[in-house]
């Protein structure tokens, strides 16, 4: 009967030993478990606060936009019997993109330089309100007075007059296209861009200016007796538009 018992009892320790050796991996297991579940957690919120950095780096970045397109026009002047005692002058304007024309007689001496120089007065009117415009003509003498600053800023500081004391040929002009100038830079507008394009050399937006100017300087005379002066183009009175520039520089400047 004791046998029996202490039997009974060692197995029962046996089991007992068993289970808490059980008991002892199972904590164990418990235990790399949590410290899984922690490094995970750990992982987790890096990879959180890495989406949250990118997040908020794409945002920061300013959506893509396209770039801003220039205002171009095209200018050009011409006096056919330039220099003689019965040229005729005509300006044009052409600005491909809206498919604007326009053009008109040169006021004041016949000449091709005053009407190259006329038709750009007429091409800044026209675009006086964009911020970056690009000025195509194939007159050099345009190109040169509108580019180098220093000459339009010496005849200014000179009165109108050039190093040899003569007056400015066709200053009127220049002195629209001096306060329309001003004027872009008071409305914190881009400066002119003028690129000089090669005359008669296929350009579209040069050719068409170069018709339209022959069409008015060919216009530019008195009309028969009995005959109508009808013009199949908008015909644009350049002075008036250049004048409200000129009132609005002069308004600025008070």
């Amino acid at each position: 009967m004791t046998d029996s018992l202490e039997h009974e009892v060692l197995l029962a320790e046996r089991r007992l030993a068993l289970s808490r050796a059980e008991l002892d991996r199972m904590l164990a297991t418990i235990e790399t478990l949590q410290q899984d579940v922690l490094c995970l957690r750990s992982s987790l919120a890096v990879k959180k606060r890495r989406i949250q950095s990118a997040e908020e780096a794409v945002e920061a970045v300013p959506l893509s936009t396209p770039p801003e397109q220039p205002f171009i026009v095209y200018s050009d002047g011409s006096s056919l019997g330039n220099g003689t005692q019965g040229a005729r002058a005509g300006c044009a304007i052409v600005e491909p993109r809206g498919g604007y024309e326009w053009c008109c007689v040169c006021p004041g001496k016949q000449t091709n330089q005053r009407a190259e120089l006329y038709a750009a007065v007429a091409a800044v009117a026209l675009a006086r309100g964009s911020n970056l415009f690009e000025l195509r003509t194939d007159s050099e003498y345009v190109q040169l007075g509108i580019v180098e600053k220093s000459r339009l800023e010496f005849w200014v500081r000179n009165g109108w007059r050039t190093k040899a004391k003569t007056t400015v040929a066709n200053r009127d002009l220049w002195e629209w296209m001096w306060a329309a100038l001003q004027l872009r830079v008071q409305c914190n507008l881009q400066p002119i861009t003028v690129v000089w394009v090669n005359a008669h050399s296929g350009v579209p937006g040069n050719e068409a200016a170069d018709l339209l100017a022959k069409s008015a300087a060919t216009r530019n005379r008195p009309p028969l007796p009995g005959t109508p002066d009808a013009d199949p183009y908008p015909w644009f009175d350049g002075q008036a538009e250049v004048e409200k520039i000129l009132k609005l520089n002069n308004a600025t400047n008070k």
